[in-house]
């Protein structure tokens, strides 16, 4: 018995995917109206590269409900055979479109089935039929690639990568749970990070200045955070004033990325279906060499769905208010673009954020962890988000 998928392909091309990397059918039949080309194209080559057999029906009608179950009746006539198990996903294509194909396929008492992504399950639409669990089929690369986008690495697979930050995760627990008394802090390493390296754009490229100076002597949590940073390895402290950093990486650690690698251990303590930290990817436009890059701090995906994580340690107040913006367009087109409909994004501050950029990221549906909130709210966030795909 040969299993066929019917897709009527539309913009969102995961509830076409997920059915088929579930079911495996023998052979996926695309129908393609004028302006779902491109993603057509996309979906196609995506399917095609997992080696299932794929034909493709063009020049599908997306009005006029007579053309659209002529079109279905012809598909039909030829896939219906006493040797094959037509199954019908109606998730994408135009709602005139589902009805015209449910309509044509119920006749031949085919399979026809939806996508519910929110609830996690395929609803077969015959009667007496329960709804079939999703289950769980993508990893990071395959959901960027069903957005038209190309993983190219991610920090965290690095075996060198996972070893430095295991072995530096005390002090990296630290800074995150004493975030509200270290806010301060955070600015002034950050300050005397940023006077220690020579950068080329975005990029840092060498110590040019290693040692620096505090203003004052640090005392309370400042030295204790001090003292557990130099114990583990990552600056020369002479338990005064006097700071020498050693290399880049120590450096850019000391300068932001340590909220990376602490939002990174919080995740894999909760534990999801693939979580990357550090990940480049380029937009699947124009020549490959000259195709633009982005990076993501961190990306999770846990039952088919994404969560973009942007994370921040720098004092994101008024002074910045144009970069501020900056940052956020940014999480929110590249959060789009990569989670698509099913993904979300969260902006991590280990600063308290002024009011009015908090309310942007919330208009734009960005939802935020502030400062104290890194202790419990992260992981209260990030739990929720794993059981119902909702963060907020």
């Amino acid at each position: 018995m040969q299993n066929i998928h019917v897709c009527l392909v539309s913009a969102q091309l995961l509830p076409n995917i997920i059915p088929v990397l579930m079911h495996k059918p023998d052979k996926v039949c695309l129908v393609v109206t004028k302006t779902m080309q491109v993603q057509a194209t996309i979906l196609e080559n995506f399917l095609t590269k997992r080696d299932f057999k794929v034909k493709v029906y063009p020049e599908a009608p997306d009005h006029n409900s007579q053309a659209i179950m002529d079109f279905a009746l012809e598909i039909i006539a030829e896939l219906d055979q006493d040797d094959t198990d037509v199954m019908l996903n109606v998730t994408g294509g135009n709602k005139l479109m589902a009805l015209a194909f449910s309509n044509v396929f119920s006749s031949n008492e085919n399979t026809i089935f939806y996508t519910d992504t929110r609830y996690q399950h395929l609803e077969h639409l015959e009667q007496g039929h329960v709804p079939e669990p999703l289950s769980s089929v993508l990893k990071i690369p395959d959901y960027l690639e069903a957005q038209n986008l190309t993983f190219r690495h991610a920090l965290s697979d690095q075996i060198h990568w996972q070893q430095t930050c295991h072995a530096r995760k005390k002090v990296t627990k630290f800074l995150g749970h004493n975030s509200t008394k270290l806010a301060e802090f955070f600015g002034v390493m950050n300050n005397l990070a940023g006077h220690a390296v020579e950068s080329a754009g975005y990029k840092q490229v060498k110590l040019k200045q290693a040692h620096q100076e505090l203003v004052n002597f640090p005392r309370g949590i400042w030295f204790e955070a001090l003292n557990n940073i130099h114990q583990a390895g990552l600056i020369a402290w002479d338990e005064a004033q006097s700071i020498d950093f050693i290399d880049l990486e120590k450096t850019s650690y000391i300068n932001g990325l340590w909220l990376e690698e602490y939002c990174w251990h919080i995740a894999n303590d909760i534990g999801f279906d693939d979580i990357r930290c550090g990940v480049e990817i380029t937009w699947n436009q124009g020549s490959r060499q000259h195709a633009p890059r982005n990076e993501f701090d961190l990306l999770i995906v846990h039952q088919n769905r994404m969560l973009v994580i942007e994370c921040k340690t720098a004092n994101m107040g008024f002074a910045q208010l144009e970069k501020n913006q900056t940052i956020v367009s940014k999480l929110e087109s590249l959060g789009n673009n990569a989670g698509g409909t099913f993904g979300q994004q969260l902006l991590v501050s280990a600063r308290e954020l002024k009011e009015d950029l908090r309310s942007r990221c919330l208009n734009q549906h960005i939802d935020v962890v502030e400062k104290a909130g890194l202790v419990s709210l992260l992981k209260e966030k990030l739990q929720k988000w794993k059981l119902t795909g909702d963060i907020r």
